[in-house]
């Protein structure tokens, strides 16, 4: 393919490179440029040359602690999966009054700050003991920005997890309107003459969360509470909860899920 502007891609940071997209070099070069941009976090993204008329790479890489770290020792607490089995997992704590809390009826959340603060991940944790369902996604996407939350005095009790995900963006895209019919040359002005259109979007996530921060067994015990003060915003991700890795000055999301069973990643 001949790249008909290169200006105008140096000007969106992007540095174009001609690859043999047909041969097995290209699954080399791609996998190894994905490995550095990631810190080795992401090693593989293509098995298999990708073809076609060119690859759009985009990476991030996102190692930080908390403001705050939670207490060194997790003790087993039990987990409640989406299926109603229950689990027993490593349950992290923290006490105290430095974090910003959103809190109704249904929801209870708070606003995980790291060292610096240019980051922070929102927990949202359901009241009830069923967890947050994929149906209230929508009506929690002001609380996963980070909106409306408040310091106050609180607890939170959040497993650690971990999240390795890969799947093909392009169906998501269709039902999003972008198919593939609409996404041909108009869709890459100054980039190429050639009659082009989207044919995957494949993207793979990996985030473990833990007691000293972020780097985006079975046991059992009996857990004992004490009173709980009526102005103490408790946080207790002990079902299904929604999580989002945020950028605190500019908006972005760098990830976003749902955790229905901290001991399986990808899940």
């Amino acid at each position: 393919m001949r790249i008909r502007d290169s200006s105008m891609l140096a000007g969106h940071r992007i540095k174009p490179s001609i690859e043999d997209l047909d041969g097995p070099k290209s699954v080399e070069h791609i996998n190894g440029w994905v490995k550095q941009a990631t810190r080795g976090a992401i090693p593989v993204i293509l098995d298999a040359p990708p073809g076609g008329g060119f690859v759009s790479l985009g990476a991030l890489s996102f190692k930080a602690r908390w403001k705050t770290s939670f207490d060194r020792e997790s003790p087993a607490s039990p987990f409640q999966r989406p299926d109603g089995s229950t689990i027993s997992v490593p349950m992290m704590h923290l006490a105290g009054d430095g974090q910003k809390f959103r809190f109704d009826e249904k929801f209870t959340a708070v606003d995980l700050a790291y060292a610096g603060e240019s980051y922070s991940m929102v927990v949202v944790a359901a009241r009830s003991g069923k967890g947050v369902g994929g149906s209230d996604l929508k009506a929690l996407a002001s609380w996963l920005q980070g909106e409306k939350f408040e310091a106050a005095k609180g607890e939170i009790f959040l497993p650690r997890f971990s999240l390795n995900d890969g799947r093909d963006l392009m169906p998501i895209l269709n039902a999003m309107g972008v198919a593939p019919e609409k996404a041909k040359d108009a869709g890459f002005p100054g980039f190429t003459k050639e009659n082009i259109r989207l044919a995957r979007v494949l993207q793979k996530t990996m985030i473990k969360v833990d007691e000293n921060g972020t780097e985006a067994a079975a046991a059992t015990a009996v857990i004992t509470e004490r009173s709980i003060d009526p102005k103490l915003v408790r946080v207790v991700a002990d079902a299904r909860f929604a999580f989002a890795l945020r950028d605190t000055k500019t908006g972005l999301l760098l990830a976003a899920g749902l955790i229905g069973d901290p001991l399986l990643a990808g899940e």
